[in-house]
């Protein structure tokens, strides 16, 4: 368990830094609770030379960085190899943080992830078939995701940060589960999300977790993970009080927090620092 402080760290991406898909909207997978729906909010990045250009653009308008993502194949894999060289070149030529969201990973394309040089590797983890195999439609067995997180370390990556999201089951053992076996490893930050019922989705009409399955989650992190924990932006908004307890439990970096919160926090004597990046890149 970390020393906490009284700063409160608050991320808003935005045009700053935005997101991109290296397969435009496709995804194999269409698990449940997405159906590919996030995807069509990114700016599609097709070819290497593509997002170079979507970099140089960037930097001339004044921005941070990007997240790196895109759809899955029937195995959970992003088909993010080619870009290695690009990734390595927006980053010397144009002073840009990248933020990778990896996919699944065996230790050959760890390695060549790596050579990329990108500042995050964003991860996430399942560690129930009941979620895996029903909810994400993937073959992959919770095994594969802790291969893939050995991987990345077997590999020399640095700033990996595993993505875990409350709310995909009833009872959340996939949750606590993935909580458990990210908290083995050496990573920079994890990142907690919240299930958020999406129209048009097979889910749209499921309920988000309670604020106290949240909760019980957040205290399992601080308490087993010696790094900070993230409150991420896929969460369900106008629940500050979700925010405070978080706040209270120990969280001092949160995604796009509700201006009450903000307020609440200055009230209660934290010093609200602001960045216009993604949270896994944590200050």
């Amino acid at each position: 368990m970390l020393t906490l402080g009284r700063t409160l760290h608050c991320y808003y991406p935005g045009k700053g830094f935005p997101s991109f898909s290296v397969t435009g909207e496709k995804c194999a997978l269409h698990c449940d609770h997405c159906h590919g729906h996030y995807l069509r909010g990114m700016k599609k990045v097709s070819t290497p030379e593509a997002l170079l250009r979507a970099a140089q653009g960037l930097s001339s308008r004044g921005g941070r960085g990007f997240l790196l993502s895109g759809g899955c194949d029937q195995r959970g894999r992003v088909p993010l190899l080619p870009f290695v060289e690009a990734v390595r070149q927006a980053k010397e030529r144009y002073g840009l943080e990248v933020n990778i969201h990896t996919g699944m990973l065996d230790i050959k394309e760890a390695r060549a992830l790596v050579r990329s040089r990108a500042d995050c590797y964003s991860v996430d983890v399942h560690q129930t078939r009941a979620v895996i195999q029903g909810v994400l439609h993937s073959p992959m067995d919770p095994e594969d995701y802790e291969d893939t997180l050995a991987s990345l370390f077997d590999a020399g990556a640095e700033g990996v940060v595993p993505h875990v999201t409350v709310g995909l089951e009833d009872g959340n053992e996939d949750a606590m589960e993935s909580i458990r076996l990210s908290a083995r490893y050496p990573i920079r930050s994890l990142v907690l999300l919240v299930f958020l019922p999406t129209p048009g989705t097979p889910l749209q009409d499921c309920q988000p977790p309670a604020d106290e399955e949240v909760l019980r989650a957040i205290k399992e992190a601080t308490m087993l993970a010696r790094c900070p924990i993230i409150l991420g932006c896929m969460r369900p908004r106008g629940r500050r009080r979700l925010e405070r307890e978080a706040v209270l439990l120990g969280i001092r970096h949160m995604a796009m927090p509700s201006p009450a919160t903000v307020e609440w926090a200055v009230a209660e004597g934290f010093e609200v620092l602001r960045a216009e990046r993604c949270c896994a890149l944590q200050v």
